[in-house]
């Protein structure tokens, strides 16, 4: 991404045209690139795929994992923030109509951020 990419901030729309195929999330319409996460944390985010679609295997949800670009629509006037998008670990869609352009429009469940990491390691960041 370039400086002015950096620096600039974004609609939602401008966001959907810059983005493309690359792993970026949208937040107070700041782009942010997303870095791969490592092996351990995908064998625990693979897991728990497996399982929740095993646990909704008869309704009507479906279980997503980190590629599926979620989108939350919303505006904040005395902040100034709105819409922001994301790429979470896990997604869950019980409503198929909120799926649409290869994105989701406001999920059931989300989840995020998983660490393997001891607490005393975390605080060295």
């Amino acid at each position: 991404m370039s400086e002015r990419e950096e620096k600039q901030l974004y609609t939602l729309a401008e966001f959907f045209e810059l983005v493309g195929e690359r792993r970026m999330e949208l937040y107070e319409g700041v782009p942010v690139l997303m870095a791969p996460a490592s092996y351990e944390h995908e064998g625990v985010v693979a897991n728990l795929i497996g399982e929740m679609t095993l646990a909704l295997k008869d309704s009507p949800c479906f279980v997503f994992g980190s590629n599926l670009q979620v989108v939350f629509l919303f505006q904040d006037e005395q902040k100034g923030k709105e819409n922001v998008t994301v790429l979470p670990d896990i997604s869950v869609v019980c409503e198929k109509e909120k799926l649409r352009n290869k994105r989701c429009y406001g999920p059931q469940l989300l989840s995020s951020k998983f660490s393997l990491q001891a607490p005393q390691e975390m605080t060295d960041y």
